[in-house]
């Protein structure tokens, strides 16, 4: 998945999420190759959406740049810090969605 940094809005970086059963945090790594943890995202209270993906008619932007406006959903902390990620595809936005939120829920309950 790609992660767009806060800083700077059409900055997009690679990176190796990690969804571990059990564990109320989404951990990442700063690689999409990478094996090290850099991080990770706490979970319990946290809220997550899809975000709008159409492209509009005059969007002029290259082919890689609009992908990467596609799939993507965000991801916000108890704290109120927002993560924008996207998926691959359409397949693995929804799955990730799917996962992300049931660990939500398992991280909120307990």
């Amino acid at each position: 998945m790609k992660k767009r940094l806060k800083h700077v809005k059409q900055d997009w970086k690679a990176r190796k999420f990690i969804l571990r059963e059990n564990s109320p945090h989404l951990y990442y790594c700063k690689g999409s190759k990478e094996s090290k943890l850099s991080g990770s995202i706490p979970l319990e209270n946290c809220t997550v959406t899809e975000m709008d993906d159409k492209p509009t008619s005059d969007d002029t932007r290259s082919s890689v740049k609009k992908h990467i406006n596609c799939n993507r959903f965000s991801l916000t902390t108890a704290a109120g810090e927002r993560v924008v990620m996207a998926a691959p595809t359409p397949e693995d936005r929804s799955s990730w969605l799917k996962e992300i939120r049931k660990a939500i829920e398992e991280a909120t309950l307990s």
